[in-house]
């Protein structure tokens, strides 16, 4: 969607209403993107005569722009299949693909595999359901790998950083899902350190794929570039030039200082404000909340600092948490949040995200219908 607006003013020059235009341009954007495509993969085939180095940089072009992983195989002289090229936008699955390509290669008798691509036919899963990995696994190592693939969207472990620690919780909506659209990390940008929990709106495969967008692009710009709106740009950016409606928020807090002090900065992009545990019992909200990513082209979002104590602690959190609802259908919501942020001292970030996590479960009536992620980075 393309948003235009304009002022209607008095006669005075005071502004007295707004003139607000949605244009639908998803066309026009797949026929850019489309194009775009197009050109550089038609430069990468002219650029060498080395088959299979084209090949593995037209896959690379595939990623992430086109696909999260892309996959060239080419039919052998005895009928079988050489992978030639393999792409993934995390470099960690790259040789994890390689290594499932090697031990279980594709059954080519398969009626909706690669071998029906040999035949001519065109093959589409829009989604990949639990029920299709698990058919299609050859043994349950091949099944364990194959989720390992899919689900590698959040950091198996964070480094705190120095004069710090931290505590995650992280639960995908309903129990047959193991991922989800919330995601977070923990990086050090040279002189400083950047955290971020985002939430990207959606559930399951799609919503899955999204946040592993979002969570790389996030890294990725930010070390490049050192700067926490830089790399929020980069994914507003990334989520408006998506097919379709694409919409995220992001909570960012930045320490600064290699051996950080207690100076945060705050930047939220339509994401519910981080609380500041202060060691007098208090908790109050840092920042103020700007635009949500994928919704306007180079919107502002504005930064507010703040200083830690030490024994204080800063909660980041996703709105699952507030969404959380009871068996009378009562919204967890912000006030039992801040009684909870204020109710005993935080001896620890591990007992703060403990102490939530045991109100959240015992609040909820059933099944949770919303992804819930908390970081909780607290000053030694």
């Amino acid at each position: 969607m393309r948003i235009k607006a304009a002022p209607v003013l008095d006669s005075e020059g005071h502004v007295t209403a707004a003139v607000t235009v949605s244009e639908e341009v998803t066309e026009v954007k797949q026929a850019e993107l489309a194009q775009r495509l197009l050109a550089e993969a038609g430069a990468t085939l002219a650029a060498s005569l080395d088959y299979e180095k084209t090949l593995q940089d037209v896959a690379q072009l595939a990623v992430p722009g086109f696909a999260d992983w892309c996959g060239v195989e080419l039919v052998a002289p005895d009928g079988g299949l050489d992978q030639v090229a393999l792409a993934h936008v995390d470099p960690d699955k790259l040789a994890l693909g390689k290594r499932m390509r090697e031990r279980y290669p594709p059954d080519l008798e398969a009626e909706n595999g690669l071998g029906a691509v040999l035949g001519g036919e065109t093959v589409l899963w829009p989604e990949i359901p639990d029920e299709l990995l698990v058919d299609s696994a050859q043994s349950e190592e091949h099944l364990r790998i194959a989720r390992t693939l899919q689900e590698g969207l959040l950091p198996p472990s964070l480094e705190a950083p120095p004069g710090w620690e931290t505590a995650v919780l992280f639960r995908a909506a309903g129990s047959a899902n193991e991922v989800g659209g919330d995601f977070y990390d923990i990086i050090q940008l040279g002189d400083s350190w950047l955290t971020f929990v985002g939430d990207v709106a959606g559930k399951g495969a799609h919503a899955a794929a999204l946040t592993a967008r979002a969570r790389y692009t996030m890294i990725s710009v930010a070390q490049l570039t050192g700067r926490a709106d830089a790399a929020v740009d980069r994914v507003n950016d990334a989520f408006l030039d998506m097919d379709g409606s694409s919409l995220c928020t992001l909570a960012a807090l930045r320490l600064f200082g290699a051996e950080p002090g207690g100076r945060v900065e705050v930047l939220s992009a339509g994401h519910p404000l981080p609380y500041l545990v202060t060691n007098d019992g208090g908790a109050t909200p840092l920042g103020t909340t700007g635009p949500l990513l994928g919704f306007v082209r180079s919107p502002r979002w504005p930064h507010a600092t703040a200083e830690v104590a030490p024994g204080e602690a800063v909660v980041l959190f996703s709105d699952g948490v507030l969404d959380t609802v009871s068996e009378d259908r009562r919204h967890f919501g912000e006030h039992r949040l801040v009684d909870l942020l204020r109710s005993a001292p935080v001896h620890s970030a591990a007992e703060l995200v403990e102490r939530l996590d045991r109100a959240l479960l015992d609040f909820q009536g059933s099944e949770q219908r919303d992804d819930v992620a908390v970081l909780v980075l607290r000053r030694r």
